[in-house]
Order: structure tokens, then sequence, then C-alpha cells
């Protein structure tokens, strides 16, 4: 098998690649967006997959190791051999895996799960990518050596011709509303509280749900967030039923070659009465 294509690009480029590609019904960009502190070193795109997956939220029982199976069997139809692409974003699969994914996962807790609306996992098969290195100020488009005849067509023309100009827009007309009532949610926090007393767990992430209708494109509010919010390890999901917007501050997993690292946040502090008291804070916590 031939190997795989990286190809430098300018920034007028990579930026019509992105125009182009965030119209797609199938569309992924993982990083940050704009420049500064915080921003993250790596950010880029892919789209058009050439297989996905997805488990519906209504899904009973999963055996996860057949899925795994059928995913990891995927890839290594596409597998390369090893080249140095660690400071590009190359292909492969990209998606999202759900809280809830786990209600799907045990039989003790298979029919309990009533609430969630996006799929317990989403994702696709990926072969090419454009990627921006923010350390060297490059710009990277990769392609698979089976990416498909009609996806790097599409590509060659994104390159050779500007993106229409479109009026973007996002806007909530209504503020979000819980999901859960607040009466319901203090019921479960005092559960938690029980389960730590009894010695069941020592922690718990009790979360709840809000929601808001909108107007407008869910990439151009992705982006504002990740301006107003700046954070390394944000990413947008869109297919061809939803969009996911993750401006996340933590990195949940590292997986390079056989070393896992795990960063999560180590937790909050209460907030000063100067901006003073506000500074002197965060830094005791980002030394604990």
């Amino acid at each position: 098998m031939p190997l795989s294509a990286s190809t430098q690009i300018d920034r007028k480029k990579y930026e019509r690649l992105l125009a182009w590609a965030a119209e797609l019904e199938d569309f992924a960009y993982l990083g940050s967006t704009g420049s500064g502190h915080n921003h993250g070193s790596l950010r880029g795109f892919t789209g058009c997959a050439v297989e996905r997956v997805c488990v519906e939220p209504n899904t009973d029982l999963l055996e996860t190791d057949s899925l795994a199976s059928k995913m990891e069997s995927l890839a290594r139809q596409f597998s390369l051999p090893d080249s140095d692409v660690r400071n590009i974003l190359t292909g492969g699969w990209i998606g999202l895996l759900s809280y809830e994914f786990g209600y799907a996962r045990e039989k003790r807790l298979a029919g309990e799960n009533q609430m969630a609306s996006t799929p317990l996992l989403y994702a696709g098969l990926y072969l090419w990518a454009a990627s921006h290195n923010v350390e060297s100020d490059t710009y990277h488009l990769w392609l698979h050596p089976e990416c498909p005849s009609k996806t790097r067509t599409l590509i060659n023309f994104w390159l050779d011709n500007e993106t229409p100009n479109r009026l973007e827009s996002w806007k909530i007309p209504v503020g979000f509303t819980a999901t859960q009532i607040a009466s319901d949610f203090k019921t479960s926090a005092s559960k938690v509280l029980r389960y730590i007393t009894a010695g069941d767990c020592y922690q718990a992430n009790l979360s709840q749900e809000f929601t808001a209708r909108y107007s407008g494109n869910p990439w151009f509010a992705f982006q504002k967030l990740a301006e107003a919010n700046p954070t390394p390890y944000s990413a947008f999901l869109k297919t061809p039923t939803r969009s996911v917007l993750s401006i996340s501050p933590e990195r949940f997993l590292e997986i390079t070659d056989r070393t896992v690292k795990t960063s999560p946040i180590k937790g909050t502090r209460p907030r000063g009465i100067t901006t003073e008291q506000d500074a002197a804070l965060a830094q005791e916590l980002l030394a604990s």
C-alpha cells in the first residue's frame, strides 16, 4: 500500500477548505479556534466519512465487545505503515460517546435510560484531514491513499474556489430551561450524599440538562464560544441530524503509543471579594 500524502498548504487554502467543509452535513472539527493563550497547539477538521457507526439513544442492551471489534476491523482495513505524522492531524475514527452509553452497556441498567436524546455513540471513519500546527504556524492537508476519488475531487474544488458569502448568525430567543424540576434535583443531591455517607461511592458527577430553541448556524456559535472561552480541548461535530458543541477545559484521556495520560479538573474554589483575591485563589489551585 502506498504511503499517505501530507502536503503543506498556506493559510488561505486552509481557511478555504474549512469554510467549505463546515457546509457538509458530516463535519468534524477538533481543537479551538482563534489565537492566543489556551487555544492549544494543534487544531484541524475533516468530513465525508467512509464509514459511520451510530447507536441510538433507545438502545436497551449493547454488545460492546462486538461493536469494538467491528470498529477496530474497519480501522485495520485502512492501517498504514508508521510514519512521522505526530505534528499534524490524520484521519481515523472521530465521534462522540454519551454518558448514557453506560446504560446500554450494563445489563443491570438496561432500560433505565429514559432521558437521552443524543446518540449513545456516533463516530465516522475519515480518510483525510486538514490541520494547523500553532507552534510552527504551518498548515497541512493529509490524504489517505484510499481516500475516495469523489472526496479528492471535492477537496480540489474547494481549494480552487472561493466560498459563497453567507450571513452568519446564532440566536436563542428564549433562555435555557431545566428539564428537571428543582425539587427532583434536590432529591438526587440528597441521594448522592447518602451514598457517600454509606460508603457506596466517594464522589459523583451530578448534573442536569437544560434545553432551548435556537435559530442560526451552530458552527458560528461554536467559533464564538471558543473565542470567549479558549481551551485546547474543544470540538465541534455535525451529523446529518444534529450538531454537538464541546468547549471543555479538561483533557480526559490522551493516548500516545502505549502511554495514557489523564488530566482531570482538580476542583473549584470560591470567588474572592476582589480581583486580586481571585487571582491568588486561581494560582493556589494551579499549584495544588
